[in-house]
């Protein structure tokens, strides 16, 4: 299943509660636009899916840091 291996990188860095806000949707949205992918023998297309994917993710990954990181600054 795409986007498993990459999203334990996030998981890293980021609060399981900013993982699940900012960066598990795009994971499953991705996977499921793979699957239909799939599902209409399209395999270039769940290729493409899958990489699109993955560039997605990074920007979500990157706020979801910034903004953990803000909130604990200003929790202080």
């Amino acid at each position: 299943m795409p986007g498993i291996r990459f999203g334990q990188i996030p998981r890293l860095f980021m609060t399981a509660r900013a993982f699940r806000r900012y960066v598990y949707p795009a994971i499953t949205e991705m996977q499921a636009e793979y699957h239909e992918a799939l599902d209409a023998a399209d395999r270039g297309e769940a290729r493409r899916v899958v990489l699109r994917g993955h560039f997605l993710v990074v920007p979500t990954f990157l706020y979801g840091l910034v903004s953990q990181n803000i909130r604990r600054l200003f929790a202080r």
